[in-house]
Parts: structure tokens; C-alpha cells; sequence
């Protein structure tokens, strides 16, 4: 196959979600060319599957990407990981590079904005998030970044609006989803939670956080089974962050404590 037409079908595929194929199309195309474009989108893809991870695989992506380029996506995407769930210094100093290899990336200013929101600088976040979806408004997790932010900064009407914008311009985006599952849960509705929670783990089953809030749900109405089973995959995606989970969640869910038993 050559490189326009690896290329063409790798996007077709991660239009899919099918990011895991688009990779092994571009890298068996490597094995036969030595092209720059080639390692821009293999590069491409491996960042934008990490977007998509938890921590851990999340990580080896990115430092797959920079072994074929060196992407303002990468290092924005590493600096979002790095914000919610690693050092904020590091992140802070990689957000600033993706911006200055391109100061029009929206992910670059979600990467801001997810150092600010962890930094407690609520209205720099609020203001790089809403500069994030201005720049790209099918930016699914920077709208749940700002949703994030604006409910910290105690907004919750706004919260609200960009709740409502971020859905109605990225319905299927798993992340905004789990977002929204946490307003419901406030709301106290449970089945529409679960329901979006459910959605968000079958658009991606590497979430995580969809796994851990259906586990939380079926724990809170004593349904072993279905807390088990979404247990068990969030251990599979996320071992480490999940049983840091179970540990902090069980002080006032026991129920959770059964899992493993």
C-alpha cells in the first residue's frame, strides 16, 4: 500500500474510533516507506488514542508519538494527562510549548486550562477552556473541562449552558458524557446518569470513569453483579486508579469493599 492510500484509510479508521487499526495500517506502511508524512500521522494517531486512555497507557502512547514526530498534539495531550492526573509544573511548561509551536490548537488551551483548574486559577481556567471550544466546539473533553471549572467557581447556571452546548455539539463524546452523569447524579437522577454512563463506556471502553460511576451506581442500589462486572473492567483499564478508587470510595459505599471477595 502506498503512503497517500495508508494515510486515507488510517483516517477513515480513527474517524471510527478505531484507532488501534489505523495504527497497524500506518505502521505496516512504514515497514515499506520512509516518509515524513507517514511519521506525522503515526505520530497522530498514537496521541489521539492516548487522549482516549487511562494515566499509564495513556503515557506510553504519547512517548510512542514522539518517537515518530514531534506533534504541538502530543505534548498538549501529555500536559492535559499530566494536569489531572501527574505533576502540574510539567504539565504547565508543556502546555506552553504546544502553544508556541502552534498558538491556535485548541487542545493546547484545554492543556492550559486543565493547569489552571488544577492550580485553583478558576477564571484563567474558565477563560482558556471557553478560548479551547471557541477554537475547536467539537472538543468534547474541554467542554468538560469547563463545565469543570465553572462549577468550582461556584457558576452553576453556566456549568449548565456549557453542559447543554457541549452535548448538543458533542453528544457521543465519552468524557463529556461522564460529565454529565456527575450533574444528573446532583440532580438526583440516577437513570439518566446510568444511562449516559453506559453510553460513554460503549463510545469507549478504555473510560474508566464510566466504568468506576456505573460501579458507584449499582454499589448505592445494592446490585452486586453489575457493580462487580463494572468493576472488573475498570481494573482492566485502570488498575491502579481504580482500587485507589475503591479505597477512597468504600469510606461511605462499602458495598464496594466486596469486590475481589
Amino acid at each position: 500500500m502506498d503512503v497517500p492510500d495508508a494515510i486515507h484509510q488510517a483516517l477513515e479508521l480513527q474517524l471510527a474510533d478505531r484507532h488501534d487499526e489505523a495504527i497497524e495500517v500506518l505502521l505496516a506502511a512504514a515497514k515499506e516507506h520512509e516518509d515524513e508524512d507517514l511519521y506525522f500521522a503515526i505520530a497522530g494517531d498514537y496521541a489521539l488514542r492516548g487522549m482516549r486512555r487511562s494515566h499509564a497507557r495513556a503515557t506510553a502512547d504519547f512517548d510512542e508519538a514522539d518517537k515518530w514526530a514531534e506533534l504541538p498534539l502530543t505534548r498538549a495531550a501529555r500536559a492535559v494527562e499530566e494536569a489531572r492526573h501527574g505533576d502540574p509544573g510539567k504539565a504547565e511548561v508543556l502546555a506552553a510549548e504546544a502553544l508556541e509551536m502552534d498558538p491556535e490548537l485548541p487542545t493546547g488551551h484545554q492543556a492550559v486550562g486543565a493547569v489552571r483548574l488544577r492550580q485553583g486559577r478558576l477564571n484563567e481556567a474558565v477563560e482558556a477552556l471557553s478560548r479551547a471550544v471557541e477554537l475547536g466546539s467539537g472538543n468534547g473533553p474541554a467542554w468538560a473541562l469547563l463545565v469543570e471549572a465553572l462549577t468550582a467557581a461556584g457558576k452553576p447556571d453556566f456549568a449548565a449552558k456549557a453542559l447543554a452546548e457541549g452535548l448538543k455539539r458533542c453528544p457521543e463524546d465519552d468524557r463529556l458524557l461522564v460529565t454529565a452523569s456527575r450533574a444528573y447524579l446532583d440532580q438526583d437522577d440516577v437513570e439518566r446518569a446510568r444511562r449516559a454512563l453506559e453510553r460513554a463506556a460503549a463510545r469507549n471502553f478504555e473510560n474508566a470513569d464510566a466504568w468506576r460511576g456505573l460501579a458507584w451506581i449499582a454499589a448505592k442500589s445494592d446490585q452486586d453483579e453489575p457493580m462487580r462486572l463494572a468493576l472488573e473492567r475498570a481494573v482492566e483499564v485502570d488498575r491502579e486508579g481504580t482500587l485507589a478508587w475503591i479505597a477512597k470510595e468504600s469510606l461511605t459505599l462499602p458495598g464496594l469493599n466486596a469486590f475481589g471477595k
